[in-house]
């Protein structure tokens, strides 16, 4: 199944069972996303997570699948099945899986998804060369499964100027190109980009983006970004935090760098927080914290998106995750318990 004619069954509302892989973890995370959009408030009950770890597990999708929306106005749910670690599964947990996820496709008002994260299992390269595993889950019966390869940069290219007339700019034919140029191709990198540069080139009071403004303000591909990754911890965006961790466990960034990074940003949040309680103004945040006005007013905005409170308690599970790391290790795990907990909003 290709990407357009998911999108198309998507957006036609149409029910059915999708596993979503491939190199792209920012798409695989974009259609998650878009596939939970329908179900929040009064719909949250027809959102499930079913975990799998093992053949015992199978049943739980058939029912959940099964079982009748409640109090639907949409008269629809999504069954979101998720694999901790597809590889670990035995030859009989993964022909159990795939059963279950046939079994499910034959109730119509179902959506049911089971998004494979990058680097999890080995898939080959398809379409040339698949690996067995993926050639199983492509010929399981009523399964339609998406593989989205890595983006090549005409793509991106493209991506990125759709992005700029979105947002009502104008561009000009080197900014997309330059934008690669320094920031690299991840895409989940170049979408934190693309908002930076947007709301700088909006708050200039200008309307085309140039390679200058790349060059400006857009983060070089081997900086890690703490902010956008704090940011998307602090919103809950569990799925774009982890993606962010994993991309810097493939770079092999130390654990407590990230750590330490995230901490700084939290307690730069928080000081912005209480500058703007008493009535401090972006020239003034600027100063007092030593970064440039542009930034201030980024984290203005994330500041004000957030209470003393939240802020407060992500200081104290920062300074425990750092206190963790330095002295009994617990890496990369250690930061993923970190994006569970700062993510609960309260």
């Amino acid at each position: 199944m290709t990407e357009s004619e998911y999108k198309a069954a998507a957006a036609a509302g149409r029910g059915g069972v999708y596993i979503l892989c491939g190199e792209e973890g920012y798409l695989i995370n974009h259609y998650r996303r878009l596939a939970r959009a329908p179900y929040a408030g009064d719909e949250s009950y027809n959102c499930v997570e079913v975990p799998f770890f093992g053949a015992d597990d199978a049943d739980a999708i058939v029912a959940a699948a099964s079982t009748v929306p409640m109090m639907s106005a949409l008269g629809k749910k999504l069954v979101e099945v998720t694999v901790a670690e597809p590889s670990s599964l035995s030859a009989a947990d993964t022909d159990a899986l795939c059963r279950a996820l046939s079994d499910a496709s034959e109730y119509g008002d179902v959506t049911v998804i089971w998004c494979i994260s990058p680097g999890t299992l080995d898939l080959g390269t398809p379409p040339k060369r698949p690996s067995a595993i993926y050639k199983k889950l492509m010929g399981t019966d009523g399964v339609g499964t998406v593989y989205f390869p890595e983006s090549t940069p005409a793509q991106l290219r493209r991506w990125i100027e759709r992005h700029f007339t979105h947002a009502g700019l104008s561009f000009d034919g080197d900014a997309a190109d330059a934008m690669l140029a320094v920031s690299g191709t991840d895409m989940t990198a170049l979408s934190c980009e693309i908002d930076k540069l947007t709301a700088y080139v909006r708050g200039s009071g200008r309307g085309r983006v140039t390679a200058a403004d790349v060059a400006a303000v857009c983060s070089s591909a081997d900086k890690y970004n703490a902010f956008a990754l704090s940011n998307a911890i602090l919103d809950g965006r569990r799925d774009d935090a982890v993606s962010a961790i994993g991309d810097e466990r493939r770079r092999r960034t130390e654990p407590v760098i990230i750590s330490t990074g995230i901490a700084r940003v939290v307690a730069d949040l928080y000081s912005v927080k209480l500058m703007l309680a008493r009535g401090d103004r972006a020239p003034d945040i600027a100063s007092r914290l030593g970064m440039h006005e542009y930034a201030a007013k980024l984290y203005i905005r994330a500041a004000g998106e957030r209470t003393e409170e939240e802020l407060s308690r992500a200081m104290l599970l920062c300074e425990r995750a750092d206190r963790l790391l330095k002295s009994s290790g617990g890496g990369y795990s250690v930061l993923e318990r970190l994006v569970a907990e700062i993510g609960q909003r309260r």
